[in-house]
């Protein structure tokens, strides 16, 4: 799911790429225009600022798929206009990373598998949004409230979350070693199985949050309230609280 390769800004028009390995690659600012392409592959690409126009598609079922990923990248006007309230869209191993996403409407969405590597999501409606499996490295959450939001088996590895509001979430199974969070609060979320390990909570509130098989080694909770929320359900070697 890593990027392996980049055509970044390539003229790659007009051409028959439907036997080129193009999985997961970055064609950001690349000209697809008139091309014929495997609507798979192209949906794990990174592709902003990507011209996709008059692409063939070996099918056509994809094109769908293919249009929501590029108006995700042209941003919040486009995107938000465009999105249905309350209708569920999934997607697939589609790659986000170093996206930034400011003020974007993602609720109802489900990103499966998907790249968000070291992207950002400020101020950003991620209620009912599922992560579930995807890699979410050194991303940055700021500033928002999140509800019922999922990052199960999310690798959630060092990442920055500052002024959110978290209630309802999942975070079981979730990586998020040497992970920043700062004036967060928790209610009602689950970090069964997580894998904590050299993580930091600055000023953060935990409220009916549960910690089963949590993974705490030398996690550091400096200024942070409990209630009802048991660190001793897992593993607390080198923990420290203060």
């Amino acid at each position: 799911m890593e990027d392996k390769s980049s055509y970044r800004d390539t003229n790659l028009s007009n051409r028959d790429l439907s036997e080129l390995d193009l999985m997961n690659c970055d064609l950001s600012g690349a000209n697809l225009n008139g091309s014929r392409i495997s609507g798979y592959a192209l949906s794990t690409c990174r592709l902003e600022n990507t011209n996709l126009d008059h692409i063939k598609l070996d099918k056509e079922t994809w094109l769908s798929v293919i249009q929501t990923i590029r108006k995700i990248w042209e941003g919040p006007e486009i995107w938000n206009r465009s999105k249905v309230p309350r209708f569920s869209i999934v997607l697939t191993q589609a790659n986000f990373s170093s996206g930034l996403f400011e003020q974007m409407d993602f609720s109802d969405l489900s990103f499966i598998a998907c790249n968000f590597n070291k992207a950002r999501f400020i101020r950003s409606n991620l209620n009912d949004t599922s992560f579930n499996g995807s890699l979410m490295t050194a991303i940055t959450i700021q500033s928002m409230e999140i509800t019922r939001t999922s990052f199960q088996r999310t690798i959630l590895r060092q990442s920055h979350w500052e002024n959110v509001l978290v209630s309802d979430a999942k975070l079981n199974e979730a990586q998020l070693e040497d992970s920043r969070f700062s004036k967060v609060t928790f209610t009602n979320t689950s970090f069964n199985d997580a894998n904590l390990e050299n993580a930091h909570f600055e000023a953060c509130t935990f409220i009916d949050c549960l910690f089963f098989g949590t993974n705490n080694t030398h996690v550091v909770y400096h200024k942070c309230t409990f209630s009802n929320s048991d660190l001793e359900n897992g593993n607390i070697t080198g923990l420290r609280i203060d």
